[in-house]
């Protein structure tokens, strides 16, 4: 009798296979889709037909990727970085041989993008005595220590000319860094605050976009942006491993997502930030 039991049990190995393809196909399904993704690879191709926000935060996004800077630089003048440290990482649009991008198609999308760069010195000289340095876009000092998801995400958006915040010059944050958002949730608010922040589980999001989501067990919130939409979302992320990242995520899994920011909701129209 006991035999007979005994041989209708599956042995503990097939038990234990069958439970792993289990959770591998509900990882695939339902699992976060950062941690799914597939990492590294060529950054892709500059095209000339896109706005020149876009056009901008590709070429921008490529060099980070590439050159691999110090971070400090993410954190505008709080963390060391001098204004010119910062301008050598910010490319001209164009040049790259990857680059198809036109710089004279919009000039007023130029002007926004070299009035907002990170690294640009106030035109007012008796302003710059009065800022300070070590805060950011909400009059808070800045941690140098802490993550770069978000610093990393607004240096990209301020130096293509579509900063989330400019703080206005009455503004009782008096900082040198007026573009510089240090938490995602923030960033969250600032997408929100621009009724651009998008939770339809259908929207497709499109270069320059954020993709925000939560890790699992309570690891906090992430955000990439998109670079390229071929098959998949190819997106950028700082921070990633304590690098700039590359990320292939594939459209059928969007586990763990929150929300997208829609960047092209505020093409030139940054966000006064107030505290």
């Amino acid at each position: 009798m006991l035999q007979r039991v005994r041989a209708a049990i599956p042995p503990v190995s097939i038990l234990v296979l069958t439970a792993v393809f289990l959770f591998a196909g509900w990882f695939t399904l339902f699992g976060p889709i950062n941690v799914l993704a597939w990492r590294g690879g060529t950054f892709p191709r500059t095209e000339a037909d896109r706005p020149y926000y876009q056009q901008a935060l590709k070429d921008v996004a490529r060099y980070q990727y590439e050159e691999q800077p110090s971070p400090e630089v993410y954190f505008g003048l709080a963390c060391g970085a001098t204004d010119a440290d910062i301008r050598s990482v910010i490319p001209k649009v164009g040049e790259h041989p990857n680059s198809d991008a036109d710089p004279t198609a919009d000039e007023d999308a130029v002007a926004a993008a070299a009035a907002t760069r990170p690294g640009s010195a106030p035109a007012a000289t008796n302003q710059t005595s009065k800022l300070n340095p070590n805060l950011d876009a909400f009059g808070d000092t800045v941690d140098c220590s802490g993550s770069w998801t978000a610093p990393f995400l607004s240096f990209l958006l301020a130096s293509a000319g579509v900063p989330v915040f400019d703080t206005p010059e009455d503004s009782a944050a008096a900082t040198e860094n007026p573009w510089l958002v240090t938490d995602v949730e923030q960033l969250i608010d600032a997408y929100k605050a621009h009724d651009a922040f998008v939770t339809d589980k259908d929207f497709s999001p499109q270069v320059g976009d954020i993709i925000f989501y939560r890790y699992p067990a309570g690891l906090g919130v992430h955000a990439n942006m998109v670079v390229a939409v071929q098959g998949d979302w190819v997106t950028i992320g700082g921070d990633e491993l304590g690098k700039v990242g590359l990320a292939s995520m594939t459209l059928r899994n969007r586990g763990g997502i929150v929300g997208y920011g829609a960047t092209g909701y505020f093409e030139q129209a940054p966000l006064d930030a107030t505290k």
